[in-house]
């Protein structure tokens, strides 16, 4: 139950901050030019054309976890269910907002931070892609555990250019947190490749 109340108040934090965000767009855009904000800024423009495959993608994803996780126990299913559900319906709610943005850029009256598809945009959102397809893949490689430590320093530092000091801070936090909510709290089991020795003996 703690974990759920936890995700539910990040979502809602996360969507009051894209709201605010929005509403002082306007005013950035007036001093700033456009291509610098779609390129410089991550999530500063939505970009429907692009966006509602992505949100096809992931609504079938996490209906094919929910199904896959149906058989096993209460508490090894409860975490990936749980995530299912939360990520199945913020995705349904993306593809509804991407479809009202499309008919919005088709009628001409899509908002300015509505735009079809830009290249340096869509490139940017490419990379950014790629990143999260990197850990797809870096987790079979070498583990669920290392991979989202990694992670964690190389967004910091790649993506935030934060100093090493406040990224190693940031680096043993986050392996505390990992540690105590998902070793202690929530027990999960942990994904590591047969040909590196475990993590967690």
């Amino acid at each position: 139950m703690g974990i759920i109340v936890l995700v539910i108040v990040t979502l809602i934090l996360s969507v009051r901050k894209q709201n605010k965000k929005k509403k002082e767009e306007p005013a950035a855009e007036s001093t700033e030019p456009a291509e610098a904000v779609m390129i410089t800024e991550e999530g500063g423009k939505d970009c429907p054309p692009a966006s509602w495959p992505i949100s096809v993608l992931l609504i079938v994803l996490f209906i094919y976890c929910f199904i896959e996780a149906m058989a096993w126990t209460f508490s090894s299913k409860l975490f990936p269910q749980t995530v299912a559900i939360i990520g199945g319906f913020l995705a349904i709610g993306a593809l509804f907002l991407d479809v009202k943005g499309l008919s919005a850029l088709r009628a001409g009256t899509a908002a300015p931070g509505v735009v079809g598809i830009d290249k340096p945009y869509v490139l940017k959102s490419l990379y950014y892609l790629s990143w999260l397809i990197g850990i797809f893949v870096l987790t079979m490689a070498i583990g669920q555990f290392p991979t989202l430590v990694l992670f964690v320093i190389l967004y910091l530092k790649f993506w935030g250019n934060y100093g090493w000091k406040l990224i190693l801070c940031y680096t043993i936090g986050a392996i505390i947190f990992l540690l105590v909510m998902f070793n202690e709290i929530v027990p999960v089991l942990w994904y590591e490749p047969a040909h590196l020795p475990s993590f967690f003996v």
